[in-house]
């Protein structure tokens, strides 16, 4: 007797159930699947998504079911004995009555049992030509219990249950790549071509139409609404034609790489997958290319390589790419418009390290980060890195640079942590490094952990040691009996809010003199508001609004919607929206209701945990931030959550 256990799928947001209102395009967010997130080989195939909702994927070892959360893997069972001992290229198809298929370059054909939640072998296609040379490229249906095999020996017709193979007349001399029916009327996409053809359950196939001679045709797509058919080449590009094979016209598409896949992508476009050049939306009525999806170095959500060999569009309308190497590129629609900059090991073009400690948007625009591998530079017109202080740099073992401040001159100061200062004076092209133990020091530490500019006034602080202004304009230094400062900021003309490890406290420019305000917790975060108005965060107390005013402070924690009560950083939006920084997301305080609204990892961040208050708003009206793994930009428009109404299927896939 056997003992069966019950296993539930998730399904998560796949399934057909979760309603989602969706824009225009569905995302230019793609999240990727590799190896870490379980998948059981990068080198994929071909996609489609059952009844249940769940997403399976071809790779080179077999097939991967995928609920949004979990893989399970199906090797391709090669049959050694019989000769099949080498990994298949392996595809997948769904035919109309909701049977899953499987087969491979080899020639073997197997059909999943959802009974078993196993692949059964059906077919191979060895049997019939006693050639292990002879390809199996695509199976079509050609009616119930009928399918079609393309093979490079011409097109197979074989017969279920009794696994009758017969070679249709007349294609004895096509290698097949790829088959399409519509209407009784059967596309072939060939090595010599494309076919329009009656495919007769007897007698020779008779052909109707025929373009593209000579041409290695790999993919096409039919488009009856249209009246053409799209046709992909292995190299000569992609060509439109009538229904008919007539009236063929090149698409003025830049496209000189094998054009693996093409179906239609909601709403009114066609998406065409491009080996080595990514993915291209078309209108689907003009033509005329909409959307280019390829590799970016400098995105993280780009689809991470433009080696596409299949595409598919699910019950959502979100596309999926299968890639050679590069695993499973998506479009998610609940993933949001973040931008990243991110470390790649040996690559000089990119941020430094992904530990992001300060930003900063410089006059002309250029972004500044200051990271645990010294200072980056991504200059925004020429497009190009430069980078400061870094192990990139020779002699130079890595510093962790905390804060980074531009003077009236143009001039961008760093601090760090046992690093002292250095100003870089990009037109003049001087980099000077200062430190505590200099003749005439300008610090009275090394380690500095927060820069702040009043006119020709820099103002440094850190945990050790007193902090210190100077005058860039007259080289004038004055130290203060301050030290364990985390934040600044001004005040008026003769005071200066400064954050201390012991609160907030209110620095007398001329006397020195500290004056203690409501504030009693460590300030972590500092952004002044308006006139002696302050948002202020600390370590594990939360956010609170102070008015110096009439000393008045409201304070917010998890229970009013932060998501966590240790606040990294604070920057205010255009419209006064107020972004928050924490250790576990950022956080959106809506100006008008006063509402917090949480994004995390499942809004397309890569990470849930920020670092120190490394965030600006920039003058075109993005926000900038630094965080654990690399730094985020975007847009405050685009960070907008989609209703979703949260309708989940349970799957019982075992007992």
């Amino acid at each position: 007797m056997k003992t069966y256990g019950i296993i539930v799928g998730w399904l998560l947001w796949l399934l057909a159930g979760l309603s989602v209102a969706l824009p225009a395009f569905p995302s230019d967010f793609f999240h990727r699947i590799t190896e870490d997130e379980g998948l059981s080989d990068r080198r994929c195939f071909s996609i489609c998504q059952d009844r249940h909702g769940f997403i399976w994927i071809s790779t080179k070892f077999g097939a991967d079911r995928f609920d949004g959360k979990n893989f399970k893997h199906y090797p391709m069972d090669l049959f050694p004995e019989n000769g099949y001992d080498r990994i298949g290229v392996n595809y997948l198809r769904y035919s109309p009555d909701s049977t899953l298929w499987m087969f491979n370059e080899a020639g073997l054909v197997s059909r999943y049992d959802e009974g078993e939640d196993a692949f059964g072998f059906v077919y191979a296609v060895r049997d019939f030509f006693d050639n292990p040379s002879v390809l199996l490229n695509d199976v079509a249906f050609d009616a119930p219990g009928c399918l079609l095999l393309a093979t490079s020996g011409g097109v197979l017709r074989l017969r279920l249950p009794g696994r009758e193979a017969r070679l249709v007349p007349g294609t004895e001399q096509l290698s097949v790549n790829r088959i399409d029916k519509r209407e009784g009327v059967y596309y072939l996409s060939a090595r010599t071509g494309f076919y329009r053809a009656a495919l007769p359950q007897k007698g020779v196939m008779e052909v109707s139409g025929h373009c593209l001679s000579g041409e290695n045709v790999l993919s096409a797509y039919v488009d009856e609404e249209n009246r053409r058919v799209l046709v992909g080449t292995l190299e000569a590009g992609l060509y439109s034609c009538s229904l008919e094979c007539g009236d063929l016209q090149k698409v003025p598409v830049p496209v000189a790489k094998p054009v693996r896949a093409i179906l239609p992508c909601p709403p009114g476009l066609v998406a065409v997958g491009v080996d080595l050049e990514g993915v291209y939306l078309l209108d689907r009525e003009n033509l005329s290319v909409k959307k280019h999806y390829a590799y970016d170095e400098n995105s993280a959500t780009s689809i991470l390589t433009d080696n596409v060999r299949g595409l598919f569009v699910d019950k959502r309308s979100c596309l999926w790419v299968a890639t050679y190497h590069g695993g499973v590129s998506h479009q998610d629609a609940s993933k949001l418009k973040f931008n990243y900059f991110r470390h790649r090991a040996g690559d000089r073009q990119c941020i430094g390290n992904d530990v992001v400690n300060a930003v900063l948007e410089d006059a002309e625009g250029n972004c500044w980060f200051g990271t645990n591998n010294g200072i980056s530079l991504y200059d925004a017109g020429k497009g190009r890195w430069a980078h400061y202080f870094g192990n990139q740099v020779p002699g130079e073992e890595g510093n962790a640079i905390l804060a980074l401040a531009e003077d009236a001159r143009g001039r961008i100061w760093a601090g760090g942590y046992a690093f002292g200062v250095a100003c870089i004076d990009r037109k003049g092209g001087t980099v000077r490094r200062y430190r505590a133990e200099d003749p005439h020091p300008i610090l009275s530490t090394n380690s500095v952990y927060c820069i702040h500019r009043e006119g020709d006034v820099l103002w440094f602080g850190g945990i050790m040691g007193n902090a210190t202004s100077l005058d860039v304009r007259t080289g004038e230094v004055r130290e203060y009996a301050v030290s364990k400062v985390s934040q600044m900021a001004g005040l008026d003309s003769r005071s200066l809010a400064v954050g201390l490890f012991s609160g907030l406290f209110i620095l007398d420019k001329e006397t020195g003199r500290l004056e203690p305000t409501a504030i009693t917790k460590e300030v972590t975060a500092l952004h002044r508001v308006g006139d002696r108005t302050y948002w202020v965060g600390t370590r594990k107390h939360g956010l609170y609004y102070y008015d110096m005013r009439n000393d008045s402070l409201r304070r917010y924690t998890r229970a009013d919607g932060l998501s966590s009560d240790y606040v990294y950083g604070i920057v205010q939006d255009r419209t006064g929206n107020l972004w928050v920084t924490t250790e576990n997301g950022l956080n959106k305080r809506d100006a008008a209701t006063g509402k917090f609204e949480t994004f995390d990892r499942q809004d397309g961040l890569l990470a849930n945990t920020f670092h120190r208050p490394a965030c600006q708003a920039c003058r075109n009206g993005e926000i900038l931030l630094g965080g654990t793994d690399g730094a985020i930009r975007f847009y405050p428009d685009d960070i907008r959550k989609a209703g979703a109404q949260e309708s989940y299927e349970t799957f019982i896939t075992r007992f």
